[in-house]
């Protein structure tokens, strides 16, 4: 264990100041891996106040707080408002860089960085319609910018968020390995996302191989934790708590029985840098937690069970005028995590102690009804 923190005297401050936050950060940095590693470098996080990416810098500002790992963050954002909001007072601390810029433009960066982490993107399926154009930058214009800063910088990795939409449709869902692929339709509305992301790890296999970038890409299945979005996320489970939190029925807008994996966000975290550390150069990885499948129904039911709301659950049929669109190749699959478990690294977070962290965080401390 490279630090131990006790309940009674740690300090916490802003996002610490939830349990369940603070408790994820103990048990990622219990993980097995060794923090040593990133210790003294700079990481740079795109996308730093989204869903994903911001479990990452709350963590490495875990690691400088109290493990003193002394790591330059380099936190890339748009809204200087949803940056302050996430991170708070942290946004002020010498080791924390806020880089305020479209990557889309070419980018300047005066400090030395050792990691990159590519996390930016508008990953709900409510942008696809509507702006799909700024949905598929991030993921070619954004990618291109970024492998030429870390040719500049010479990193030691280079880690893309992919999705496991770049499968597409494929003859056997029941487990799908990095090898496995289907077919995509380009002028799909959901293909601004799904082609653009396969554009983007083809960005990073070439510059692997053509510039010896430490690249390395992550595919990402259906993640969840303290950082969704319960306001404005179509995806169901977001609803599904916002409606069980608000003291509503669960409203379902489909039949129910689609079946989901869910991994909650200390285990993706516990890959992410699994990958970016010791993943194969040019090489790509799932990440999910095969064990972890429910169905619709069962998922909101189990939100109900959580929340002690004595509600219940109500069929309705989805309107035609929501910017909800369903993704044509999302039926049950499941990604194999055979290849990162090769790593050291295995998902240790059932469905029900998740989602159970996630409606205490909103219920304690963050969520409040308008």
């Amino acid at each position: 264990m490279l630090c131990s923190i006790e309940g009674e005297t740690m300090v916490t401050h802003e996002f610490l100041d939830s349990s369940v936050i603070r408790r994820d950060m103990e048990e990622l940095s219990q993980c097995g891996l060794n923090w040593n590693r990133i210790s003294d470098t700079g990481i740079l996080i795109t996308g730093a106040y989204g869903m994903l990416a911001s479990y990452i810098v709350y963590f490495l500002i875990f690691l400088n707080e109290f493990c003193d790992s002394n790591i330059k963050i380099y936190a890339q954002f748009r809204d200087k408002t949803k940056l302050r909001k996430r991170f708070g007072k942290y946004v002020e601390k010498p080791y924390f860089n806020s880089m305020q810029c479209d990557l889309s433009e070419e980018l300047s960066l005066s400090g030395d960085v050792d990691y990159i982490v590519h996390a930016a993107g508008l990953a709900s399926s409510n942008h696809y319609a509507e702006y799909p154009v700024d949905v598929l930058l991030p993921n070619v214009i954004g990618t291109y910018n970024l492998l030429n800063l870390a040719c500049l910088k010479k990193v030691r990795g280079f880690l893309f968020f992919s999705t496991g939409g770049v499968y597409g449709k494929t003859k056997d869902n029941s487990k799908i390995n990095e090898c496995d692929f289907g077919s995509l339709d380009p002028a799909s509305p959901h293909s601004c996302y799904e082609e653009s992301k396969r554009m983007g790890e083809t960005m990073c296999y070439s510059y692997a191989k053509q510039f010896s970038v430490p690249a390395k890409v992550v595919r990402i299945a259906h993640t969840y934790g303290p950082t969704m979005d319960l306001e404005t996320d179509p995806r169901v489970f977001s609803e599904f708590m916002r409606n069980a939190i608000e003291g509503n029925d669960i409203v379902m807008k489909s039949d129910g029985t689609a079946k989901r994996v869910f991994c909650y966000l200390t285990d993706a975290v516990a890959g992410f840098f699994t990958i970016l550390l010791d993943g194969t150069v040019g090489e790509a990885y799932n990440i999910t937690n095969p064990g972890e499948q429910l169905t619709i129904s069962e998922l909101a039911e189990l939100v109900l069970e959580l929340s002690g709301n004595r509600k219940r659950v109500v069929f309705k049929q989805r309107d035609k005028s929501e910017s909800y669109l369903e993704d044509p190749n999302a039926g049950f699959s499941v990604l194999s995590v055979a290849k990162l478990e090769t790593l050291g690294w295995k998902p240790g977070v059932s469905v029900r102690d998740g989602f159970q962290r996630v409606m205490s965080h909103f219920t304690n401390i963050c969520y409040r009804q308008v």
